[in-house]
């Protein structure tokens, strides 16, 4: 029996106990240790009678690896010695919830055959030819449905395009199992959903109209082109737009399709008119989709306007704010010190404590004012500033919100620095007025000093 995935079994009965013995001394030289049974009990080659019938079971890797063969790290091996053995393991994982699995790479060794195939995960060929690498070039290209296709656990023995095939001889017969096996994991994803229901698997479009197909039910492998097909409808669901491209095929589809039928039979006749039409009509999206972001374009630059010239108000209030303050000062000290205009009546101010009482006050509102204006107009530019990216980010719906930050940035990015520039030298001065008011009398007797001399 070679239709396992793992082992592979001889089976005869005690009189050929020497032609037995034979293999396994020939097993033995190789480092294969096989196990020999009898009613599936282990047993010596000595125990067989004569009309025991008996099993000899040969781990698969050993064989390959005594054939000469030897796997690249993650990579599972598996051994048939015909063509047609493959086939019905094949086939035999289709029908099974919890069908042959494997972690990254798989190598199939079929003895006698004539072709091989490859794709990024996957390659099959004869035993003794050369093998064919893996395509790195799609190592990277593996389909996953991104929440588009919602999919039964049961119907993912294996991940999503592990399967695919890309190279090598696609149409040979021999290896039609294997073309079916990537056609088949490729319309997993060329529907909405995929259930199991009833011992068998199905698949849901919801367009128009919502139809329920059967996903397997078909055993001759698709022609090279209708493979490439397939997996040509996929990569390009899956490249950009990812949910607008899918909506569109289905749509598409889910119009020709007919309850309870085949879906890989019904793909096989209709994908092609399918893809052609969604592609035309995902033109007219992009167009769409274009218009609409020029539109968001404009309208965010509107916006973003009215923010930066929020920035400038902001400014020019700050600083008209400070001269108003700086010039009522100079009046009412100049008013009140005008009849004292002379060295006597200015050293007389030195010892009111009511004129020094007013200075520290004048220096305290000069403080307060520059931090109460500072305080105020920064928390109100921040909270402006956030609620129009947060609105932009919640309301967008043709630009990333990479662009929209981009935008943002750009335009204020400018006004946010002269604002900055702006606080720091008001805050400044409003500091250094501030220090001379309260230290008027150091500054007074300089300005004495200096009249003096």
């Amino acid at each position: 029996m070679d239709d396992a995935s793992d082992t592979l079994t001889l089976r005869g009965q005690g009189n050929a106990a020497g032609d037995l013995g034979v293999l396994l001394a020939e097993f033995g030289s190789r480092d294969v240790c096989p196990r020999l049974a009898v009613d599936g009990m282990a047993v010596a080659l000595e125990e067989i009678g004569p009309r025991d019938d008996w099993e000899l079971a040969i781990g698969k890797n050993a064989l390959a690896l005594a054939l000469g063969f030897e796997p690249i790290r993650n990579e599972t091996v598996v051994v048939f010695l015909s063509a047609d053995a493959l086939r019905r393991w094949a086939l035999r994982q289709l029908e099974l919830s919890d069908a042959f699995r494997w972690a990254d790479k798989l190598t199939i060794l079929v003895d006698g055959l004539g072709s091989s195939v490859f794709g990024p995960q996957l390659r099959c060929f004869g035993l003794g030819d050369p093998a064919p690498s893996f395509d790195h070039s799609r190592a990277n290209s593996d389909p996953s449905a991104g929440g588009t296709v919602q999919i039964a656990p049961e119907a993912l023995n294996r991940k999503v395009g592990q399967s695919l095939l890309t190279g090598g001889d696609l149409d040979s017969a021999q290896t039609s199992c294997l073309r079916l096996w990537a056609e088949r994991d490729a319309a997993l994803l060329l529907c909405d959903e995929v259930s199991y229901r009833a011992g068998e698997f199905q698949v849901t479009l919801r367009s128009g109209r919502r139809v329920n197909m059967q996903l397997d039910g078909v055993y001759t492998g698709p022609t090279r082109k209708q493979l490439e097909l397939v997996q040509t409808a996929v990569a390009w669901c899956l490249a950009e737009h990812r949910d607008a491209r899918h909506a569109l095929l289905v749509d598409r589809l889910a119009l020709e399709a007919v309850e309870g039928e085949r879906f890989i039979s019904f793909l096989r006749s209709h994908l092609a008119a399918a893809v052609q039409d969604a592609r035309d009509r995902y033109r007219v999206f992009v167009i769409d989709k274009k218009d609409a972001a020029a539109k968001e374009t404009r309208d965010i630059l509107k916006d973003v306007r009215v923010q930066a010239d929020a920035y400038a108000t902001k400014v020019r209030d700050l600083t008209s704010t400070f001269l108003r303050d700086l010039l009522a000062a100079l009046l009412l000290i100049g008013l009140g010190l005008l009849g004292r205009m002379n060295s006597d009546g200015l050293a007389k101010l030195l010892e009111a404590a009511p004129v020094d009482t007013f200075f520290k006050v004048l220096a305290g509102y000069f403080l307060l004012s520059a931090a109460f204006q500072i305080a105020t107009h920064w928390r109100d530019l921040y909270l402006t500033t956030e609620e129009l990216t947060r609105w932009w980010s919640l309301t967008r719906t043709s630009l990333p919100g990479s662009e929209v930050k981009r935008v943002l940035s750009e335009v204020i990015k400018p006004r946010r620095k002269t604002f900055i520039v702006a606080v720091a030298v008001i805050a400044l001065c409003n500091l250094a007025i501030a220090g001379a008011l309260w230290n008027w009398k150091t500054v007074l007797e300089s300005v004495l000093a200096s009249g003096v001399k």
